[in-house]
């Protein structure tokens, strides 16, 4: 039986740049989601009318793309200072869809294939969460698809692994943010990578209403170069 599963994204409050650093940062969800559709398959199929996107792998290479990413990832972060440049050239684009469906899959311990069918209403590259929304999203639609009980922990650990594929040494305040929802303070410890997440209900018990965000689109490089 098909799943349908939904993740929020997120606006950082406060402490935009410094969380990236191990500063803390106050993070809420937002009413923009985005949503998957999930049901068994042979392989693995994921289909994204607003991006323009069919794409379709076997099992084993989407889990086999996963371990590849991987191994480029330690490389990078390796070098002094870290270098992911082959990284972001395999991950980015539809290569991300790939990487979320092969790190869920091998996370996940399953290896049989999912169609999924991705909407929403979170702009990419708007800064507001998308590529941890969809992560989360798809974690979570191909465990409840397969029966697989998953903790919010557990599949915030998924989403974290995930974005490094794309933001090489992320805060994980995005993926934290869209997967428990809500206002949180979250902070990640510098030194053993973990994070320090609380929930803000009870200080603030009300919705954050009557604010407006303006999205402008993504931003352009207008600097120039010194020849």
């Amino acid at each position: 039986m098909p799943v349908k599963v939904s993740v929020p994204g997120k606006l950082i409050i406060a402490g935009e740049h410094a969380v990236v650093y191990g500063e803390p940062a106050i993070i809420a969800a937002v009413g923009l989601r985005t949503t998957a559709e999930a049901e068994k398959g042979k392989s693995v199929f994921i289909e994204d009318p607003k991006m323009g996107h069919r794409l379709e792998w076997p099992v084993e290479e989407a889990i086999g793309f996963y371990r590849e990413l991987k191994r480029l990832w330690k490389e990078g972060a390796k070098k002094k200072p870290a270098d992911f440049t082959e990284l972001f050239a395999l991950s980015k684009g539809a290569g991300f869809k790939k990487a979320c469906a092969g790190t869920a899959l091998f996370r996940l311990g399953i290896k049989k294939g999912v169609k999924l069918k991705i909407d929403g209403s979170i702009p990419p590259g708007s800064g507001l969460g998308s590529s941890s929304a969809l992560s989360l999203v798809v974690s979570k639609s191909i465990a409840e698809l397969y029966g697989k009980r998953i903790s919010l922990e557990r599949l915030n650990e998924i989403a974290y692994e995930t974005e490094q594929f794309v933001a090489g040494l992320p805060s994980g305040a995005d993926n934290s943010a869209c997967c428990y929802g809500g206002l949180i303070w979250f902070r990640k410890d510098m030194k053993t990578g973990k994070f320090r997440i609380s929930s803000l209900r009870k200080e603030i018990p009300h919705k954050l209403e009557n604010f407006i965000l303006v999205y402008t689109g993504k931003p352009e490089k207008t600097t120039g170069e010194l020849v």
